[in-house]
C-alpha cells in the first residue's frame, strides 16, 4: 500500500529560515562575539515559533515539537543574559543544548521532509559586523 507523503513544504520552508539562523547563531559564537549573541538566538527562536502551525501533518509529534519549541524559546532567553553577561563557557554550553534541541525537533518529522542545509542566508542588521 502506497502511503502518499503529508505535504510538509511549508515547515520545510519556516526549518530553511532556521537553519539560516542558526548559521548565523554558530558563526557569532565561534567568533565569540558575546554582545551578538541575543540577537542570533532570538532570530532563532522566532523562527522556530513558527514550525508548530506549519507542521500540522505531524498529528502527535506536534506536541513533542512545541514543547521543543518552547525550550528553543527558553534557550535563547538564556542565551540573552549569559551573552550580555559576556560569560563564554555558559554560552558555549548553552549553545551546545540549542544544537542538540533544534536537532530533536528535526528528529520528529518523517526522512526528508526538512532541508539539511539553510535556505539562503539569514540577514542579521546591517552595522551588526564589527570588524
Amino acid at each position: 500500500v502506497a502511503t502518499t507523503m503529508p505535504d510538509y513544504k511549508e515547515a520545510a520552508a519556516v526549518w530553511g529560515n532556521v537553519l539560516a539562523c542558526k548559521a548565523t547563531f554558530d558563526h557569532v559564537v565561534q567568533e565569540k562575539n558575546w554582545k551578538s549573541v541575543h540577537e542570533a538566538a532570538f532570530a532563532i527562536r522566532d523562527e522556530a515559533l513558527l514550525l508548530p502551525d506549519a507542521s500540522k501533518p505531524l498529528g502527535d509529534h506536534l506536541v513533542k515539537v512545541k514543547g521543543q519549541v518552547k525550550q528553543v524559546g527558553s534557550l535563547a532567553e538564556q542565551l540573552d543574559e549569559a551573552g550580555d553577561a559576556g560569560d563564554g563557557p555558559k554560552v558555549e554550553a548553552l549553545a551546545k543544548q540549542m544544537t542538540e534541541t533544534l536537532d530533536g525537533i528535526a528528529a520528529h518529522f518523517p526522512e526528508g521532509a526538512l532541508p539539511k542545509e539553510a535556505s539562503g542566508k539569514a540577514n542579521l542588521p546591517a552595522g551588526d559586523h564589527d570588524h
